[in-house]
C-alpha cells in the first residue's frame, strides 16, 4: 500500500497530485495545493486500512500516443525550448508513432524499442538521429514511470547495447558539414552583389558564429560600435523572444570589417530608427524565411548545400584551424563549456609542428644547449695585485 503526494511539474502555481497504490492497482487525483493533498492522502490512507476505497474509477491504461500528447503538452512544451518541442514533435510523428501509436504504454517492450532503433539505423539515419528517437521514446516512457504507470523504463541502457564502442554520445563535426574559406567568400561576395539586403546578416553570421535565433534577435542596443564587440541577450523563433541557449549572455568580439559593415547599416536604417538590426522591410524576419533567401543565395553562388548552421561551424573550425585558442572559440561561441568545443571541433584543432615539450628543457640543470660543457666553462680572472 503507498499513497504519495507530488507536482507533476514543479514550481509555483502547478497542483499537487495523490498518488494511490494497492494490491498491484494505481490511481491518481489532482487535489490543489500542497495542504491540500496532504489532507486528502491521510483520509485516503484511513480508508484503504479500512477498505473503504476502491478502485472503481481507475482509468485504463492509456496508449503510447495518448500518453505521448500528454508528455509532449505537459511536461516538454513547458520546460524545455520551442525548438527542442518542434524536433520532439516531429521525431514522434515521423518514427515512433507510426510503430507504437495503438501499444498500451505498459505492453512496450525493450525487444520492440530495439528492433525500432536498429530499423531506423539500417534504413539511413545517422546515429545522432536515432539516438534522438530514443530519447524522444524515453521521455515519455519515464512521464509514465513517474506517475506509477509503468514499473520500469524499458529504454534503459538500451544505448550501450546498440553502440558500444562508437562514442555514441560525442557530437562531432565533419568535413562535409562545413565551407570551406573560399566557400565562405564566394557566399558572402553573391550575397553583397545579388542580396545586398541580407548582406549584413549573413556577414555577421560569418564574423561572429551567432546563432540564428541569435542573429535576428540583435539589437542596436547590444551593439558598441566603438569598442568593437556586442552582446548576445536574446534569441528569436516564432514571435518569441527568448533567453539565448545555455541562458547566458555572452560578449563577442566584432571583426573591423564587421564594423564598417554596420556602420553602412545603421546609416541606412538612420531615418526609420530600427530597434533590431536585421530586418525585412521593416518586420523581423522568421527563421523558414531567412533559411529559404539563404538557400536561394547558394544555390546563385553555385556552392554547397549546407544547413544554414553551417556557417557557425566554419567560424569555430577556421579560428581553430588558425591556431585560436580553443577557449576563446568556446566563449565567442557560447558553448557551456570548453569541452563541448573539443569534443565537437576537436579533429580542427590546430598543432604546432614544433616540439613544445622542448620548452621544459631550459629548465633542467643537464641541458646542453643552455649550460657551458666542461671545455666551454669559463676560466676565472686573474687580477694582478697592484690593479688596485
Amino acid at each position: 500500500m503507498g499513497v504519495k503526494i507530488r507536482q507533476k511539474v514543479e514550481g509555483k502555481g502547478n497542483p499537487w497530485w495523490v498518488f494511490i497504490s494497492h494490491n498491484g492497482k494505481r490511481t491518481s487525483r489532482k487535489v490543489g495545493d500542497k495542504k491540500a493533498a496532504e489532507v486528502v492522502a491521510s483520509t485516503i490512507r484511513a480508508k484503504l486500512q479500512l477498505g473503504e476505497f476502491g478502485f472503481e474509477e481507475q482509468r485504463p491504461v492509456p496508449t503510447f500516443k495518448e500518453y505521448s500528447e500528454k508528455w509532449i503538452e505537459g511536461y516538454v512544451k513547458i520546460n524545455l525550448r520551442e525548438s527542442t518541442f518542434d524536433e520532439y514533435e516531429s521525431v514522434l510523428r515521423n518514427h515512433v508513432l507510426p510503430v507504437f501509436k495503438k501499444e498500451k504504454i505498459d505492453s512496450i517492450t525493450r525487444g520492440e524499442i530495439r528492433d525500432l532503433l536498429l530499423s531506423k539505423f539500417s534504413g539511413g539515419l545517422s546515429q545522432k538521429r536515432v539516438l534522438l528517437i530514443k530519447d524522444v521514446i524515453s521521455g515519455v516512457l519515464n512521464y509514465a514511470l513517474d506517475e506509477e504507470i509503468i514499473k520500469t523504463n524499458p529504454t534503459s541502457g538500451i544505448t550501450k547495447r546498440l553502440f558500444p564502442k562508437s562514442g555514441a554520445n560525442k557530437k562531432t563535426v565533419s568535413k562535409e558539414d562545413v565551407f570551406t574559406k573560399e566557400e565562405i567568400d564566394l557566399l558572402l561576395d553573391t550575397c553583397e552583389t545579388d542580396f545586398p539586403q541580407y548582406y549584413p546578416f549573413f556577414f555577421m553570421a560569418a564574423r561572429t558564429g551567432m546563432r540564428l535565433g541569435e542573429l535576428l534577435a540583435i539589437r542596436w542596443g547590444d551593439v558598441d560600435l566603438e569598442n568593437g564587440f556586442l552582446w548576445i541577450r536574446r534569441s528569436y523563433r516564432r514571435g518569441r523572444f527568448t533567453p539565448p541557449k545555455n541562458g547566458k549572455t555572452r560578449k563577442v568580439d566584432m571583426s573591423n570589417q564587421l564594423m564598417d559593415v554596420l556602420r553602412s547599416r545603421l546609416k541606412s536604417q538612420f531615418k526609420e530608427v530600427s530597434e533590431l538590426v536585421h530586418q525585412n522591410n521593416e518586420k523581423i524576419m522568421e527563421q523558414n524565411f531567412i533559411r529559404k533567401e539563404y538557400f536561394r543565395i547558394l544555390k546563385k553562388a553555385n556552392v554547397r548545400r549546407i544547413k544554414l548552421h553551417g556557417i557557425r561551424h566554419a567560424f569555430c573550425t577556421h579560428l581553430l584551424s588558425d591556431g585560436v585558442s580553443p577557449y576563446y572559440v568556446s566563449q565567442q561561441a557560447g558553448h557551456s563549456s570548453i569541452s563541448i568545443t573539443c569534443d565537437v571541433y576537436g579533429s580542427w584543432i590546430s598543432t604546432d609542428e614544433n616540439r613544445h615539450v622542448n620548452l621544459l628543457d631550459s629548465q633542467h640543470s643537464k641541458t646542453p644547449h643552455t649550460h657551458p660543457t666542461k671545455s666551454e666553462k669559463p676560466q676565472p680572472v686573474k687580477i694582478a695585485a697592484n690593479s688596485f
